[in-house]
């Protein structure tokens, strides 16, 4: 509330501060926003205004933190304990086009049971924004896991989600941005072109063949 933002290192305790001059009353948030694969800071000012820190940080989905609470779990931290991450190979932002597309995913779990009749369970859910619903599975063991679902019927842009809940209901979710055959229009155009093209060059070849034929014919004419 001084105006500073305080940067505390967990490991040797040293603090660092970033003066900004303006009071504050939200929390920090992180993630990457600039797209760069290294964590990103933000932070909002009573004076409405919102500043974007960079940091060498790399970037890990279990690592950001989007919002005050963390879903309906308030403020569990999930890197390198327990959560459900998009792999990187899904986090891509693409146009999907088809009926199908893959979805790679990795459930994570580095908790120490001491029951050994103690069973994970994780009950997963892909939606596309909150209401479209994709994927509803049932896991058992943390792993990486590739799923193939169905595209939405409509064409859109939108966020997919993919929650997790374990046998104890806690919450876990990841998202990133998507759109479903928005550049659809980009495959007709070529399947028009693309005919359109092959007859242009039948007629010129013709053309330069009919050309060549007719000189041959004055030339022997000219002989004669």
């Amino acid at each position: 509330h001084d105006g500073h933002m305080y940067i505390i290192d967990g490991k040797s305790a040293c603090i660092d501060k970033i003066d900004f001059g303006e009071n504050s009353y939200s929390m920090v948030l992180a993630d990457d926003l600039s797209g760069n694969g290294y964590m990103d800071l933000i932070v909002s000012t009573m004076n409405g205004n919102v500043y974007l820190l960079n940091t060498e940080t790399k970037f890990h989905p279990l690592k950001t933190w989007t919002s005050q609470t963390q879903g309906l779990n308030g403020f569990t931290a999930k890197e390198g304990y327990v959560g459900i991450m998009i792999s990187p190979e899904s986090r891509v932002h693409r146009d999907v086009v088809g009926d199908h597309f893959k979805v790679m995913f990795e459930i994570v779990d580095k908790r120490k049971h001491q029951r050994r009749d103690f069973h994970q369970k994780y009950h997963v859910k892909i939606t596309v924004g909150r209401g479209v619903p994709i994927l509803s599975k049932t896991y058992y063991r943390a792993s990486r896991y590739v799923e193939i679902v169905r595209t939405p019927t409509e064409r859109m842009q939108s966020t997919l989600y993919i929650t997790m809940r374990n046998e104890y209901s806690q919450y876990y979710e990841d998202s990133m941005p998507i759109s479903f055959n928005m550049q659809f229009y980009n495959t007709i155009k070529w399947l028009v072109l693309i005919p359109f093209g092959l007859l242009a060059v039948v007629l010129m070849l013709n053309k330069a063949t009919n050309q060549s034929l007719a000189l041959d014919q004055f030339g022997l004419e000219y002989d004669d």
